[in-house]
């Protein structure tokens, strides 16, 4: 009993919060597929607190889905040329047309080098780019950054990386957000999700800007508290005796493997792609609990319990 007590107390540990970090090697692949509806909102009336372990409830705010954006390889945008030494791109469809945005990705920083492209605008920063994130980026972290646009003179605004916590908005929770502010005279103030890293929600502080906030909801954003890995893995039948069924429905890619309680490996991994489907030989398995373990290709690990009758 000792043994399975602790078990499922590292089963426990593995899901408490952890001061969120902003890595390199979790800005999303341009090649993953990742998209996200955008939503426009009301605009909040504060930020909220900053710190560690704070929570930001904007529960109150109402949303409407005003579009999509897609993280994608600059080549495939009409505009690649302009942004040579963009490494990602992001497409967003609004009903006001579509966007592009460019950034030049490395270990050490990530560089906006194009917002809001299109045919008849948008701001391009190829004299000095803006730099939004350094790599790593830990809570406390800040650093004031030049930059210049096409046509305009040099300025200067401030990366404060000054809260992390729980965010609670349009009916989610999403947990380990990291908040950073960037000021610019007033705080724009961006709550993400740092793997894989993703602006969630937004909003200029400014009364006399845009009186709205946007809301960007992805699949693939982590700690949200209805799971997305877990919704897409279906296992079944559950409980099962003879044989399992394991399949795919996200859009991602997903490893995984089964212990049981304790903490013995009873299935090798396996490789899920996307719309996939696996069966599993468990006629050999005593009765009992055992956990199925979900590993994405972002890195992120979630859970099933199965039960084998």
């Amino acid at each position: 009993m000792k043994r399975i007590f602790t078990l499922f107390s590292l089963f426990a540990t593995l899901f408490c919060s952890a001061q969120p970090v902003f890595q390199y090697t979790n800005w999303p692949s341009p090649t993953a597929g990742l998209t996200a509806t955008v939503l426009i909102g009301s605009k909040p009336t504060g930020p909220g607190p900053s710190g560690a372990g704070v929570t930001w409830n904007f529960s109150s705010l109402t949303f409407t889905a005003a579009g999509s954006a897609s993280i994608v390889l600059p080549a495939s945008t009409p505009f690649s040329a302009s942004f040579p030494s963009a490494t990602s791109a992001a497409i967003v469809a609004l009903p006001t047309g579509t966007v592009y945005n460019y950034d030049n990705v490395q270990p050490g920083y990530k560089d906006q080098l194009g917002d809001g492209i299109s045919a008849t605008g948008g701001s391009t920063y190829t004299p000095d780019p803006k730099r939004h994130l350094v790599f790593p980026m830990s809570f406390g972290n800040s650093h004031t950054d030049t930059y210049q646009c096409v046509s305009c003179s040099a300025s200067s605004f401030t990366v404060n990386y000054d809260a992390w916590g729980t965010l609670i908005v349009n009916g989610k929770t999403y947990n380990n957000v990291a908040r950073v502010v960037n000021t610019f005279g007033t705080p724009y103030y961006n709550y993400y999700s740092t793997n894989p890293i993703l602006s969630i929600f937004a909003y200029d502080s400014s009364p006399t800007s845009s009186p709205y906030s946007t809301l960007i909801e992805s699949n693939a954003v982590v700690g949200v508290t209805e799971n997305y890995i877990v919704d897409h893995m279906k296992v079944f039948p559950n409980p099962a005796n003879d044989q399992l069924n394991i399949e795919n429905t996200s859009f991602v890619k997903v490893q995984f493997e089964i212990y049981d309680l304790l903490g013995k490996p009873v299935k090798e991994k396996e490789l899920l792609g996307q719309n996939e489907i696996t069966k599993v030989d468990i006629s050999s398995y005593p009765s009992g609990i055992y956990i199925v373990k979900y590993h994405d290709e972002f890195g992120n690990d979630s859970y099933t319990k199965l039960i084998v009758e």
